[in-house]
């Protein structure tokens, strides 16, 4: 598997988000019911990450228990 290309299991295009790459990495905090994800290859540039609202990638809570992303 390449990092560039959709990875086998979505073979539908319309599942596919176009904001980032399928295959990045990201990093999920949930505080209260604010979720955010923060991709790997940012955090990697910027080290320290001193956010404050709007927050770049804001997710809502998915309606299935136990997951926190839609």
């Amino acid at each position: 598997d390449q990092v560039d290309t959709n990875p086998f299991l979505l073979d539908d295009s319309s599942l596919i988000d176009g904001r980032m790459s399928p295959k990045v990495r990201i990093v999920g905090v949930v505080i209260g019911d604010e979720a955010v994800a923060y991709p790997m290859p940012a955090l990697a540039e910027a080290h320290v990450v001193n956010d404050k609202s709007p927050v770049p990638h804001r997710l809502r809570p998915a309606p299935v228990r136990g997951s926190p992303w839609l």
